[in-house]
């Protein structure tokens, strides 16, 4: 007997749940009519521990020096953790004045970069004061907020 469209997407729904529990989608390696092929990796439960112990000690900082956490919630066996917009990141600033200005650099932005890496300094001052260490700190994960701060 032919499954009904419904039962499908119900019976689709409950696969979607159990895959999202079991696996951690690294990449989406292809989509067709049929489906999508993910390459994924099991979380292990000291990884689950490390991203809740992460979560708790974000909740404790408040400071204009890191980026503001507002709620987290557990939804189909994944952790949501709403934060503070941010406008880019430093990497992207850095490529974009990169090929803004590709020439010798000027006092201006000689200017603006020292201020970058006093505000970079002093965040990780900061987080070292409250016995933190970052331990991924690159130009990726340097994050600027909608007003401009690091």
């Amino acid at each position: 007997m032919p499954t009904s469209r419904s039962n499908r997407i119900a019976n689709d729904d409950i696969f979607s749940n159990k895959f999202e529990k079991a696996f951690d989608v690294l990449n989406t390696l292809g989509t067709g009519g049929y489906g999508e092929v993910h390459r994924v990796r099991h979380l292990t439960k000291t990884e689950k521990k490390n991203v809740l112990d992460e979560t708790r000690k974000l909740i404790k900082l408040r400071s204009k020096f890191v980026i503001q956490y507002y709620d987290s919630w557990i939804g189909c066996n994944c952790l949501y953790i709403q934060m503070e917009l941010c406008i880019d990141n430093l990497s992207n600033l850095l490529h974009t004045k990169k090929s803004i200005f590709n020439e010798l650099m000027m006092n201006s932005q000689f200017y603006i970069l020292n201020e970058i890496f006093r505000e970079l300094i002093e965040c990780v001052q900061y987080l070292h004061e409250k016995h933190i260490i970052h331990r991924d700190l690159k130009p990726d994960n340097v994050l600027i907020s909608m007003d401009g701060r690091i």
